[in-house]
């Protein structure tokens, strides 16, 4: 069982939190992931949002990942492979972005991005 982080929040127990038994509010508002894939896409983040030049990657991904941005509606705008788990968005103007990344393993992870100017 993998417990999976909300916001900035994480417990560390393997044990499923109600609300009749006595905790903390991290423990009442952290989902339980069983599916370890599913948590290595819930770990992967991109910063700085909002971003101007380039997003940087964390998380559970190896090797390289391959990346398209799509805007608000729907068109492709970018697309590439990146190694360095960075993105340059410098090209975009300002505006919301989906970005869908995936990695060796086929996983698929997609997050929302702005671009300011």
């Amino acid at each position: 069982m993998v417990i999976a982080p909300l916001g900035n929040l994480c417990a560390a127990s393997g044990a499923i939190p109600t609300a009749d038994k006595a905790g903390s509010a991290e423990e009442l508002l952290t989902p339980v992931v069983e599916d370890e894939q599913l948590a290595a896409r819930l770990l992967v983040q991109l910063y700085p949002n909002p971003a101007s030049e380039r997003v940087m990657i964390t998380g559970l991904v190896n090797g390289p990942l391959t990346y398209t941005v799509f805007g608000a509606r729907g068109a492709v705008l970018a697309q590439g492979t990146t190694t360095d788990r960075s993105i340059p968005v410098h090209q975009l103007p300002a505006g919301l972005y989906a970005i869908a990344l995936k990695d060796e393993q086929g996983l698929r992870h997609v997050h929302h991005l702005a671009v300011m100017r």
